[in-house]
């Protein structure tokens, strides 16, 4: 897998450069779309199992965005999976769905033709869960996170017709849940309802980023009615003996309204 994943995404990369003549600024107004990565990531629970799991997996998004001479905002949900090793050879399946909306302002002038750069308020839901299938007999694990923070987003001039976008975003209060360090063995309920009560139990406010997720867009095609972006993505997750970090190769491709 590790020898295939890049050729894969030069084969997917590659319909796109053959049009990235035509590609321009981050244009202005509505756009609806969807997003595909190939992740690799790190998964640590000390009080489960104190090693590090590694693994590739995939993620697939939806986002609306809307962008104006002085605003920019977003909406996305992400839906991931990865199959995971420590390096025993013991197993691990990660899985999360996350939730984003971020409202920005923009606070560059007109005159600045180099950088245009928006900050504002975001808001986060993620729920991550996680099996070790031999060390913890496929009980479920969890770090649940609501986060309330800044987005900055920063769209950056290559040449006077295309132009690059960095995004940051730093969660600085947050309500977590994780299993507490009284291991139970009776997490696993396939029970839909349970599993969501579960994965609230005694959840926390926790002041500080204790992580952060930031990306790098480049727009590689753009036509009257659509636009693809190329980039890479990568977050941090610290929370009571629980890390996670996950980098990511993403295509966007997004239909104008």
């Amino acid at each position: 897998m590790k020898k295939i994943l890049p050729f894969l995404w030069l084969w997917l990369l590659l319909p796109a450069f053959a049009f990235a003549q035509d590609s321009t600024q981050w244009p202005a107004g509505k756009a609806i779309g969807f997003k595909l990565s190939g992740t690799h990531s790190i998964l640590r629970d000390d009080v489960i199992f104190p090693v590090n799991y590694y693994g590739y997996g995939g993620t697939l998004g939806g986002f609306y965005q809307r962008t104006s001479a002085k605003t920019y905002q977003e909406l996305a949900l992400d839906l991931h999976f990865s199959s995971m090793k420590d390096f025993l050879g013991f197993e691990a399946i990660y899985t999360y769905p996350d939730l984003r909306y971020a409202y920005t302002w923009r606070f560059t002038s007109d005159s600045n033709k180099s950088v245009r750069a928006f900050a504002g308020p975001m808001v986060e839901a993620q729920y991550n869960m996680y099996y070790f299938l031999q060390t913890d007999d496929s009980h479920l694990q969890w770090l649940t996170q609501y986060n309330i923070g800044a987005k900055g987003v920063f769209d950056i001039a290559v040449t006077p017709r295309k132009s690059a976008r960095i995004y940051i975003d730093i969660p600085l209060l947050r309500l977590c849940s994780r299993p507490p360090r009284e291991v139970y063995y009776s997490n696993f309920n396939p029970a839909f309802g349970k599993i969501m009560n579960m994965i609230h139990k005694d959840a926390q406010f926790n002041l500080g980023a204790g992580g952060f997720r930031l990306g790098a867009f480049y727009p590689l095609r753009e036509t009257a009615k659509s636009v693809m972006h190329a980039g890479y993505e990568h977050f941090i997750i610290n929370y009571n003996h629980t890390s996670i970090m996950s980098n990511a190769l993403t295509i966007r491709y997004g239909f104008k309204k």
